[in-house]
């Protein structure tokens, strides 16, 4: 899907034919839902609402939302709402706990609240936030209670993500209508609108910034398993990963692996493993030299390779390198290639996961600039090695030999944690074993990896993250099923 500036957002809108105010209750109905999915430990849900549409949106939302206690605090008198929000007033005004406020006080934010930031919506352009509405903006920042922000954070300009002089909100998590704006995924607006979601109002799917992967594109790329299927028609797949000195990176991996749909798993591997690993894992072991791995490919589909390998020789590499399907190169695979980069040779289906410090050893072994913005280098590294690029971090870009590339949406700073990028080169490597195509695979696998953070407690570990793609994964075909 791509993103869009608002005035291609508002011929979208008209494009529809459904009237604004029906297009504003399916907006409210899908804040309403998000907000129960969120609202476990909130003891009450603020509702701030602006004098624009915005403000109709959370009306909407207020009215239909399933909790205990629901506060609109709305920036003028009800008769003064016009249009669509006047309309939303008229039906739902009568449910709402609304009063208006000139400017936040003490007391209208409390511990434990749910903030719902409706103040300004699409509409702010600009270099500055009016009076009385900046207070609110520095009211709930000060408060550092957790924020919803309709549409995206009140503050930040929707085509060019530039954040107002006087301030913008800090959302975590922004719930964003019909299509992407730009400025979601740019400059400040990057920052600030925290954990990303989509709600489709039927919009034709038009844009002119950037693709970014959402869950719509992710229930539609999720594979599925024949009813007659078997093990292997399900994929293979040889994970070679860790060693005596990281024999976490193996178990993290191929239980990944396991938990993201390959039919079979074998690890192949020098590391020392203990009983915790998954009963249905088939376990190799191999001498601390991995060249011998060639003898283990036959009736596999993919391999994932470096995960966890420390020290380990070119002919290793080399050897990965022969086999015949699908590959996925990371970490010290990575960095292997770096040391003699006179090994590569371009193939079919290769997906190469670095983090922003292996791109630029990357960069600079095969001779592409190293001062490029994050999209730049990662097209500009699949361009060079002919292969898809996986470049992690905030916002994970994936890119292609031919010039694509697409932002990952999902994500939690929760997943910067040691071992995720193993768990996540796992669940990879099941895709490509399904036989996705590697742009796909790559995406699809950021994106249920992403997923799977969002909901993280405090703790998380990577050891945790495998559990949870059966949930992630039914969760997304089942929102999925419902557009």
């Amino acid at each position: 899907m791509r993103c869009a500036v608002c005035a291609s957002i508002r011929q979208a809108e008209a494009a529809t034919g459904v009237p604004g105010y029906q297009l504003m209750k399916r907006a409210g109905a899908c804040v309403a839902r998000e907000i129960e999915s969120l609202a476990g430990g909130f003891s009450r849900v603020v509702f701030l609402a602006g004098r624009g549409n915005n403000a109709g949106d959370a009306f909407v939302a207020a009215a239909q939302l399933n909790f205990p206690r629901v506060k609109v605090l709305a920036a003028q008198a009800k008769e003064s709402y016009r249009g669509e929000g006047a309309s939303a007033l008229a039906e739902y005004g009568g449910k709402l706990d609304f009063e208006v406020r000139d400017q936040l006080l003490p007391g209208d934010l409390l511990p434990g609240d749910l903030v719902v930031d409706a103040i300004l919506g699409i509409g702010f352009h600009g270099d500055t936030v009016k009076a009385p509405l900046n207070q609110w903006i520095d009211w709930v920042n000060r408060s550092q209670l957790p924020v919803l922000a309709l549409d995206l954070p009140s503050g930040v300009d929707a085509d060019t993500g530039a954040a107002a002089k006087s301030g913008a909100i800090r959302a975590t998590w922004t719930l964003t209508f019909g299509i992407p704006k730009c400025g979601l995924f740019t400059g400040s607006g990057e920052l600030l609108s925290g954990i990303v979601h989509f709600a489709e109002l039927g919009f034709p799917q038009l844009g002119d910034g950037m693709d970014v992967y959402t869950i719509a594109e992710a229930a539609r790329d999720l594979p599925h398993r024949a009813w007659a299927g078997h093990k292997k028609s399900c994929g293979t797949l040889l994970v070679a990963c860790g060693s005596s000195v990281y024999p976490g990176a193996a178990r993290l991996a191929a239980t990944a692996a396991l938990r993201g749909g390959a039919g079979l798993v074998t690890l192949a591997t020098s590391a020392k493993l203990d009983g915790s690993l998954p009963a249905a894992l088939i376990v190799r072991s191999l001498p601390e030299d991995l060249s011998t791995l060639e003898e283990h490919f036959a009736g596999h589909d993919a391999l994932v390779a470096g995960c966890g390998w420390g020290v380990q020789s070119i002919e290793a590499l080399q050897c990965i390198l022969a086999f015949p399907g699908a590959l996925l190169l990371d970490a010290d695979a990575l960095n292997l290639l770096c040391r003699d980069p006179q090994c590569w040779k371009e193939r079919e289906n290769v997906v190469l996961t670095p983090h922003p410090g292996e791109a630029m050893r990357l960069a600079r072994a095969f001779g592409v600039a190293t001062d490029l913005p994050r999209v730049e280098l990662a097209v500009a590294l699949a361009k060079k090695l002919h292969a898809v690029v996986l470049l992690k971090g905030a916002g994970t870009i994936v890119a292609d030999c031919d010039g694509k590339f697409s932002r990952n949406t999902s994500g939690s700073p929760a997943l910067a944690t040691a071992g995720s990028g193993d768990v996540l080169a796992g669940l990879i490597g099941a895709l490509l074993a399904q036989k996705l195509p590697p742009f796909t695979a790559a995406k699809l696998g950021a994106f249920l990896h992403g997923r799977c953070g969002e909901k993280a407690i405090s703790g998380l570990i990577a050891d945790d993250l495998p559990a949870r793609f059966g949930d992630v994964i039914d969760d997304v075909r089942r929102q999925g099923s419902m557009r």
